[in-house]
């Protein structure tokens, strides 16, 4: 195996990190979890808000519901993964390919584009979730799940710039008339 094959294969592996806290983010459901202190604690993931009340005579309240307006979010925070898991596989096959080196760059410009999408997606996400929960004073905390997509976004990048790495050096072995690394 040649230099660039093995780095791709590494990079196959921070790839694979990325694409698993992606997916174990878009379907676990502690995203964020708002909490009126002894009243109510409502938590929302990526599709549902689920309240639990302590106060007996609120049972309407109580149980999960689909969220309404959050197809916005629902769509960046998922193709962003999507677009992720193309960049690294694209990094990956054409990493191990002799290709035209030009084309290695679109495997760049999805690793760029995924996480950016999914962090307008999470940003959207808050807003709509501040706007849905207008219950007088609450308490916010992040759930594991949105800190897991905030990791994806991180990781992906560094994805993105690993991969710019192997795609440089590869340039440059081109450029300075090495064919043997």
């Amino acid at each position: 195996m040649q230099l660039p094959q093995i780095l791709s294969l590494f990079g196959a592996g921070i790839g694979v990190v990325t694409i698993v806290l992606g997916i174990v983010a878009l379907s676990t459901p502690s995203w964020i979890v708002l909490t009126i202190p002894q009243t109510i604690k409502s938590t929302y993931s990526l599709f549902q808000r689920c309240n639990e009340s302590s106060i007996p005579q609120l049972p309407s309240i109580q149980g999960c519901t689909e969220l309404d307006g959050f197809q916005t979010p629902q769509g960046l925070t998922i193709s962003g993964v999507i677009i992720v898991v193309l960049g690294i596989a694209s990094s990956i096959l054409l990493g191990m390919l002799n290709t035209n080196r030009y084309i290695k760059y679109v495997s760049h410009l999805l690793l760029l584009t995924g996480p950016t999408i999914i962090l307008i997606g999470v940003l959207f996400y808050v807003r709509n979730v501040l706007a849905n929960f207008t219950a007088g004073l609450t308490n916010l905390d992040l759930g594991y799940s949105f800190i897991l997509i905030v990791i994806t976004c991180i990781v992906g990048y560094i994805s993105s710039a690993y991969f710019g790495f192997v795609t440089g050096l590869d340039e440059g072995y081109y450029r300075g008339g090495l064919t043997r690394y």
